[in-house]
């Protein structure tokens, strides 16, 4: 039998005994339930502020994202200069954002300037040592100084700190929301030249405007709660006979709290859940919940832990993407067993396919060696390598002489022919450890790894013109080429790709030059 009916039918026959058997089984009271909804319908609308408290920091966190990482801001806090505030800050520009305060702090943690929404910014009341005052559109009253002497005092503010933060903070009698940031410039780097500090109050008319968005009643509660906090921040109240509310405690990221919201209560539902209670009522919502449960297990055990287990086994792939070592589970003789065994089978022939193409995409498909691509990266990898580590690698650069006379006369079938001996006599030359490449026509080239010095390179040179000069079979014959050579040596003749092989290149013309069937070492300084 299939899945399908036997998990319907297992669960029908579950679900007929247990009805049968406890219809009539008195349960809790309905009223009970109510209550319970109650307090789930508190803690949504407690969890739903505190969303609403997130998302308002994750927007303070954005502006002071787009401002800390601008160049304009990070030459100012370099050099402060009036015509940054003139032309960024000035005409109610904090308010266009929806800021109260923004703060500059430089890396040793003194204040450069704060601006306070006001209709015009305003500055710290003193100057910074060592550096030139600015001029003061409106300078912070004496609450406001207080204020930010207040938020100087956190961690994210001191010399050094470079983390950004988001957070409450209780500063004299206000309570503000704020987010601090390292300055640095607009592709994120460093040094970073201080912490761009942004802040909005919440006050009454912000708390009403969080709680419109929570859609639940908010006030500042006037008393902190008799009992510790839970975890999460968020107590239950109530004396039993009214309907509770909730505290949601806001914690300041000096430590301590900073607030205490207080919730409006919910709506009373204990009258309505006495004029629901019946018998009948509780006993078939007891055995339907007892038969989801027993739904679900069956549904846990049949279904839902195989298919979890696929789709682990296909997000391991999607990450690695790896698909020759991992397989799907194809135990059972239903469908999901069958699934399991087909994309297994797929992933068979993904794997063969993706290991075919890995191959052609870097390999010469005439010789079988590797192509410009893979010689390009191997290039650029054993240079970095070789750089860093302070040891030497050579490139061989080989033309043949006389191929075009073997591609006229024998045909380009025998060209062909003949560049594959070629190609198979490079590999035998080389170590295993070693390179060979083509690079298109009549031109190899040879990386040689970890090379300690120019005679090393030039006995591989003359190894692989030796072995390049034996007569090679093709067409019913033997066709005879040579090959002009030229060497070029990591970090002597070029610490880069394209200035080792352009050293080859001039060396191997040098070569031809030279009579060809020879090999011909890069000038230095080429």
């Amino acid at each position: 039998m299939n899945l399908r009916p036997r998990i319907l039918l297992t669960t029908g026959l579950l679900l007929g005994t247990l009805l049968a058997g406890l219809y009539g089984f008195a349960s809790q009271q309905l009223a009970e339930g109510y209550r319970r909804f109650e307090r789930a319908q508190l803690h949504l609308h407690l969890e739903g502020v505190r969303r609403m408290l997130d998302y308002e920091l994750a927007g303070l966190d954005a502006v002071a994202l787009d401002w800390s990482a601008w160049d304009e801001t990070y030459a100012f806090m370099r050099e402060p200069q009036q015509g940054f505030l003139d032309r960024n800050l000035a005409g109610g520009a904090l308010g266009s954002i929806s800021i109260d305060l923004m703060l500059f702090v430089d890396a040793a943690g003194r204040p450069v300037v704060a601006l306070r929404e006001r209709g015009a910014p305003g500055s710290l009341p003193a100057p910074v040592p060592g550096r030139p005052a600015l001029r003061l559109v409106e300078p912070l009253a004496p609450a406001d100084a207080a204020e930010v002497d207040a938020l100087l005092q956190l961690p994210a503010l001191h010399a050094g700190a470079t983390l950004p933060v988001r957070g409450v903070v209780r500063a004299g009698t206000r309570l503000l929301l704020v987010a601090a940031r390292p300055v640095t410039t607009s592709l994120h780097t460093g040094p970073a030249r201080g912490t761009l500090l942004v802040a909005r109050e919440l006050d009454v008319a912000g708390l009403a405007t969080l709680a419109e968005l929570a859609r639940v009643g908010l006030a500042f509660a006037p008393e902190a709660p008799t009992t510790a906090l839970p975890p999460d921040g968020i107590v239950e109240a109530g004396d039993g006979e009214a309907p509770p509310y909730g505290l949601l405690a806001l914690a300041d990221l000096r430590g301590g709290t900073a607030a205490v919201l207080r919730t409006a209560p919910i709506t009373d539902l204990r009258e309505q859940a006495a004029a629901a209670e019946s018998s009948l009522r509780r006993s078939l919502l007891l055995a339907g919940g007892l038969c989801v449960l027993l739904l679900l297990w069956v549904l846990e055990r049949q279904v839902l832990r195989r298919i979890a287990a696929f789709d682990a086994v296909i997000r391991r792939i999607r990450g690695t993407q790896d698909v020759r070592t991992h397989r799907l589970p194809s135990a059972g003789r239903d469908e999901l067993g069958r699934l399991g065994e087909a994309v297994n089978d797929m992933l068979d022939t993904l794997a063969l396919d993706h290991q075919q193409l890995v191959h052609a995409a870097s390999h010469d498909t005439l010789t079988g060696l590797a192509n410009r691509r893979r010689l390009f990266e191997r290039l650029e990898t054993e240079i970095g390598e070789a750089v860093a580590g302070g040891r030497r690698l050579a490139v061989l650069l080989i033309d043949l002489d006389g191929f075009k006379t073997v591609n006229d006369t024998l045909g380009h079938a025998a060209g062909d022919e003949l560049l594959r001996h070629v190609a198979q006599r490079l590999r035998d030359t080389l170590r295993r450890s070693d390179l060979a490449a083509r690079l298109g026509g009549d031109e190899f080239i040879a990386v040689l790894g970890d090379v300690d010095s120019t005679e090393d390179a030039a006995w591989v040179a003359r190894k692989c013109l030796a072995a390049l000069a034996r007569p090679v079979p093709c067409a019913d014959t033997t066709a005879t080429v040579s090959a002009s050579i030229g060497v070029a040596l990591c970090p002597e003749h070029g610490s880069d790709v394209a200035g080792l092989l352009a050293a080859a290149d001039a060396a191997m013309y040098a070569a031809k030059q030279a009579g060809k069937a020879t090999w011909s070492l890069a000038a230095s300084g080429t």
